[in-house]
């Protein structure tokens, strides 16, 4: 049975969900604002952009996001090390964005660590 983190677990795990959450939000709006002054140049400037610009800035957009979401999961990581919010049997991170939040199993091994 799934039970619900606490104590020093859950504060742990409420730091590092705060960190990623405010990462992912930055990004996103870094995301949202280049791509409205990409295509607002163009009504500012009142020139149509070739096709082949805006499949290059779509494409490098992509990749700068793609490397966004890798370096935040890294930065997960590094802050599981550091607090010490690890698993005592894999020893992998027990923090994972997509994991169930409230419950006390390793999302790496399904052991609990409660």
């Amino acid at each position: 049975m799934k039970t619900v983190l606490t104590g020093e677990l859950a504060q742990k795990r409420a730091l590092i969900a705060k960190s990623h959450n405010l990462r992912v939000m930055a990004f996103l709006g870094a995301a949202s604002v280049a791509f409205l002054v990409f295509i607002g140049m163009q009504k500012i400037l009142l020139v149509r952009i070739p096709r082949a610009s805006v499949l290059l800035f779509l494409g490098a957009l992509i990749i700068s996001e793609a490397y966004a979401i890798y370096r935040t999961i890294q930065h997960d990581n590094e802050m599981c090390r550091d607090l010490g919010f690890m698993c005592p049997f894999c020893h992998q991170p027990l923090y994972e964005a997509r994991a169930l939040v409230w419950n006390t199993l390793c999302p790496k091994c399904g052991q609990d660590v409660a």
